[in-house]
Parts: C-alpha cells; sequence; structure tokens
C-alpha cells in the first residue's frame, strides 16, 4: 500500500512538474498593428471604411478608416450591433487602424486578434451577457441544395467574379455595367458563410444569423445579389436558390458589455 501510494504521488508531482515546465500558449496577435484615434468630422451617422481582410482579395491585410469603436467591436466578435452593450462613448470614440494578418488565419483566430488588440491598445474589459433579440434562422430543407462540397483545400473566402451573360444575349450597356454583384465563395463551412453575409450586404442581412443547417462541411457556391435600387436579386433570394432558406424570429443571444475602454491608444 505504502509503494502504491509513492507511486501515485510521485506520477502526480511529475505530471504537475511538466505543465509547469511548459510554456504558456501564446495569444493570437497580428504581423504587425498600428491603432489611432481620430477627430472624425464627418456625419455621425456615416459608418467609415473596411479594406482587405479575410474573404476578400487582399488577406493579408486590413484596414479600417474612421470607424467608430462599436464597429471595430462587430468586428472582433463577430456579433451585430444589437449585441454590444457600452458608454456611449463606443459609438463617439473612433479609430484608424491597419494590421497585417498571417498566412492561413481562420475567422475565429482574426477575432481574437483583434479583441486582443483592443485589450492591449485601448485597455479594453469586456463581459458575457444575454439578451432576446430578433434574428434570422439558417435552414437547409433540401440539404446541401446547390452548394457543392469543395475538392480543393483553397483559402476560404469570397472573390470578385464578373457576370457572363446568358447564352444569345448581345453584350450591351445593361451587361457591361451589370448592377448585379458576383462573389465566387470557395471551401467555405457554415460558420465562414454567416461571418460573411453581414459583410456582404449589410442591409439585407441586418441581424445576427444562427445556423440550424445540419451542415458539416466545406462548400463552393456563387452568389449573386442587387442593392434593393437596382434590378437583380436580393440577397435572401440568392441564398434561397442554393437552398438556404432564412426565417426571422426571435432568440436569446449572447452579448457583449463593455466594462472599461481608454480612449486614447497606447504602444504604436
Amino acid at each position: 500500500m505504502f509503494r502504491f501510494v509513492t507511486y501515485v504521488s510521485l506520477t502526480v508531482f511529475l505530471l504537475i512538474t511538466a505543465a509547469a515546465a511548459q510554456p504558456p500558449a501564446r495569444k493570437p496577435v497580428f504581423e504587425t498593428a498600428s491603432i489611432k484615434a481620430v477627430e472624425y468630422t464627418g456625419r455621425p451617422d456615416q459608418p467609415g471604411s473596411i479594406t482587405g481582410g479575410l474573404g476578400t482579395d487582399s488577406p493579408l491585410s486590413i484596414r479600417y478608416t474612421d470607424v467608430t469603436l462599436r464597429h471595430l467591436l462587430r468586428s472582433a466578435f463577430g456579433v451585430k450591433d444589437e449585441q454590444i452593450v457600452g458608454p456611449a462613448s463606443i459609438d463617439t470614440n473612433r479609430y484608424e487602424v491597419t494590421a497585417a494578418i498571417p498566412p492561413a488565419t481562420t475567422v475565429p483566430q482574426f477575432h481574437l486578434m483583434l479583441q486582443n488588440l483592443l485589450a492591449d491598445r485601448l485597455k479594453m474589459k469586456f463581459h458575457k451577457g444575454t439578451k432576446e433579440m430578433p434574428v434570422f434562422v439558417i435552414t437547409a430543407p433540401k440539404g446541401a441544395g446547390k452548394l457543392q462540397v469543395s475538392k480543393t483545400p483553397t483559402e476560404p473566402g469570397c472573390m470578385i467574379t464578373t457576370g457572363i451573360p446568358k447564352p444569345g444575349e448581345a453584350i450591351s450597356a445593361t451587361t457591361a455595367v451589370d448592377p448585379v454583384k458576383h462573389r465566387a465563395c470557395r471551401n467555405m463551412n457554415m460558420q465562414a458563410i454567416m461571418d460573411t453575409l453581414p459583410r456582404l450586404d449589410p442591409k439585407d442581412i441586418d441581424r445576427p444569423l444562427v445556423d440550424q443547417t445540419g451542415l458539416k462541411g466545406n462548400y463552393d457556391f456563387l452568389l449573386e445579389w442587387a442593392n434593393a435600387s437596382d434590378p437583380g436579386p436580393r440577397m435572401l433570394e440568392s441564398l434561397e436558390g442554393l437552398g438556404l432558406k432564412l426565417e426571422p424570429r426571435k432568440m436569446p443571444l449572447p452579448t457583449i458589455v463593455i466594462d472599461h475602454v481608454e480612449k486614447k491608444p497606447t504602444g504604436n
């Protein structure tokens, strides 16, 4: 009995010692990053702009120009405006952010990189809550439908592609200047699809998305949609054509509650 207890104690000691010897996991960070507070002179309802980033033609760099802190928080946590709770300053403080994104970064990793940047430079502190709000529930009544299973391990994302006139259709002003937007999306799972749709069409996809499709694969597909003021299919119609149905409902969703954040960044 004494030898058994000694053996167990020694084993536990060795496991604890080995765990303590392991270096702490390195938190995801951008290769380089700069964040600057800016004095905004435009209209308060203007959202600023974002160029580059995952799912675009420039996936290794991203730039936010004249964006509110709420905009950055929305991008950092992958949530809608309604899911962010905080002081009035999150809608008035504006920033310019440039960052170099490491190759092969996933969307969840990007979220953590931006969260860590805000925590390091703006001393952001937050906790999570829950709130009932309008959502779009995504279902797939006929399975994968027209989503084609990806067969090549390409970088996930949606790239701009050119609309092709229908067979026999002459090239004219209406096809040369096509109001319909086209994106060729590759190797996208449902989480990547839900992360991308609000960025492509924030007016139609104007509420959080909840996945109830049951689809587990990675897919290729073509998205074609037009703005409300242009002729052509709307985003919801395009998704239905692929076999994805978006149903409006109300559900409790997680929220991000900002406890503290400073206006002036540090460490550039």
